[in-house]
């Protein structure tokens, strides 16, 4: 969706005290939307997510745009759309969330389109709040720190919740226990982030566990392991990407998904980076103070849950640039470094196939998956595959994707891989 690089840009004023009685929308990339709404109300600002993306989003997106854009921009527009159709909108009373980025990512341009687009239609008084990549999402909000960590807190509590899902409901005698124990969790996550997180937050991970531990299982033995980078927005949206989680899960795999943490501890790590080049001192200080709050916030956290995890965590920030340094420059940013140093690190974690999800036409996705041949030859030929979504529905994916999981099986038998237990990081 963004382009994570970090150029160290100013951020102008994003929403007025006057705007507090305005309820803010939040497109519905995914659930993590839920916890900065939750967030937001926490500290005083009215908000709520927008409806699941559906084919009318979809149809209202391609109406308003010239071609050119990318899905994401479809989509999230077209959630934008429908809710402005609705009878009792009230542009005076009402702002949408749209993140945007510096860099060659069509999408951080289209705040710029929703602006055109709100005006146009007669709703100049919508508020835009757009904090950016750019800056590592500083400054948003009327108290920008503690906004900024609450929402933190509730996207690594979401993140970990779906680490538990995806772990469990492969093998789950019921598959649709997984998915009421991930939405109770979910329900209980949300209210300790309005809340104010904290040790509320770490009360409702604990009561979430027992929910999936408790879950019988049909075996003992594990699935074939594929892991998911690629395009963030594409990659959460399940209207975005067909699907495409439980395909794989329905053809007999188990699915890595890369966090929504991860690109949050990219544009911080990149801020450093920027700074360090650019001799900016201060700005080194506040970025490597950022980075050890998030750390230690989500290592609290994460020790709550790490008993019921089978897989190690993904590795770090460092990591991932030093194994992309063979393929690609990560200087140059984009989401390319994290989606190529992530496939990389489920590489190593012992993955048996790869999928690289990007929206069609999508630049940092192409660069991905033209270097795929170079990083799937240092992992042993690895399976890999990438999937280009468009607005056409595609018809052959799952097609393709029934091949490649029939590779990922005879890989899996050919090397006799055995993917890391969780606490087995040092054998990288």
């Amino acid at each position: 969706m963004t382009d994570a690089d970090s150029a160290a840009v100013a951020v102008p004023a994003l929403q007025a005290r006057s705007d507090v009685e305005r309820t803010t929308y939040i497109p519905h990339m995914g659930d993590h939307s839920f916890a900065m709404a939750a967030a937001m109300r926490h500290h005083g600002m009215p908000a709520a997510v927008l409806p699941p993306t559906d084919d009318r989003s979809l149809a209202l997106g391609l109406a308003a745009c010239g071609g050119r854009e990318c899905l994401p921009a479809f989509l999230a527009l077209g959630d934008i759309l429908k809710l402005t159709r609705d009878a009792g909108f009230d542009p005076a009373r009402s702002a949408f969330f749209f993140p945007g980025s510096c860099g060659p990512c069509r999408f951080g341009h289209y705040t710029a389109l929703l602006r055109d687009l709100l005006e146009e239609r007669g709703l100049g008084d919508v508020r835009l709040i757009s904090p950016s990549a750019a800056n590592a999402f500083h400054g948003f909000g009327h108290r920008p720190r503690p906004l900024r960590q609450l929402a933190w807190q509730g996207l690594i509590a979401v993140d970990l919740l779906d680490r538990l899902r995806l772990e469990t409901r492969p093998y789950a005698q019921e598959r649709a226990l997984a998915e009421e124990a991930y939405q109770a969790g979910l329900r209980d996550v949300m209210e300790a982030v309005e809340q104010g997180g904290g040790g509320r937050l770490v009360r409702a991970l604990r009561s979430a566990v027992p929910r999936f531990t408790g879950i019988p299982r049909t075996t003992d033995e594990l699935r074939p392991l594929v892991g998911i980078v690629g395009e963030i927005y594409v990659r959460w949206n399940e209207h975005a990407n067909r699907g495409l989680v439980r395909q794989v899960e329905e053809l007999g795999g188990e699915v890595l998904l890369s966090s929504m943490g991860e690109f949050v501890h990219f544009s911080t790590y990149r801020l450093r980076a920027v700074a360090r080049a650019s001799g900016d001192w201060p700005a080194l200080a506040r970025g490597a103070l950022t980075g050890a709050w998030q750390w230690l916030a989500e290592r609290r956290l994460a020790r709550v849950v790490e008993h019921a995890l089978r897989r190690p965590d993904e590795a770090g920030s460092g990591f991932v640039v030093r194994a992309v340094t063979p393929f690609y420059d990560a200087t140059l940013g984009t989401e390319a470094v994290l989606s190529m140093g992530r496939a990389i690190d489920y590489g190593r974690m012992g993955a048996h196939g790869i999928l690289n999800v990007l929206p069609f036409s999508c630049m940092p996705g192409m660069v991905v998956g033209g270097m795929a041949p170079r990083i799937r030859r240092d992992l042993g030929q690895l399976p890999w595959l990438d999937i280009p979504y468009d607005a056409q529905k595609e018809t052959n994916i799952r097609t393709r994707l029934e091949a490649f999981m029939y590779q990922v099986h005879q890989f899996r038998a050919r090397t006799g891989r055995d993917p890391l237990r969780r606490h087995s990081r040092l054998r990288v």
